[in-house]
């Protein structure tokens, strides 16, 4: 059997910074064309499709497995650097800070202390919008290489993530 770690953030020395990037980072998140914040939003976005039943007709759902351990950081923090700097009005260096929340995770078990490697921490109040944000990214990429091909046939892409 395998798992992972979830630590509580609630009380973490650096619960206040990533309370604020959260912060920052949700406008952003709601800005995404393809993010959907709540399963409400799923139910009215697949009832408000217009389908031309004169072709076969697909519904495509997905699944990132353990999506926030395998984040890669420093490219997270690369991608929402400059999110962060759009969304502040003060001279803040969002790097540093990004840094320090994504590579200082430290839990203690059986009287040791762990640091994570990779990944975001689950327990980090802006896990879901660093997580969400950077998926938004790359389907960026994705959606320039397929909407050539695909565009005409797809009638629908969005995210919801539930974790």
């Amino acid at each position: 059997m395998t798992g992972r770690p979830i630590v509580a953030g609630h009380s973490w020395i650096l619960t206040p910074l990533s309370q604020y990037i959260a912060f920052l980072l949700q406008p952003v998140l709601k800005k995404s064309p393809r993010f959907l914040d709540s399963s409400q939003k799923i139910i009215n976005e697949i009832e408000s499709i217009n389908l031309n039943l004169e072709f076969p007709t697909f519904l495509l759902t997905g699944d990132v497995e353990n999506m926030y351990p395998n984040i890669p950081i420093n490219e997270a923090i690369e991608k929402l650097t400059p999110l962060l700097q759009n969304q502040s009005s003060r001279p803040i260096n969002f790097r540093i800070l990004l840094k320090l929340l994504l590579k200082s995770n430290l839990m203690k078990f059986n009287g040791e202390f762990f640091q994570q490697l990779n990944g975001v921490a689950m327990g980090t109040p802006a896990a879901p919008q660093i997580a969400s944000l950077f998926m938004d990214l790359l389907e960026e990429i994705l959606w320039k290489k397929l909407s050539p091909r695909f565009c005409p046939y797809l009638k629908m892409w969005k995210r919801y993530i539930d974790d």
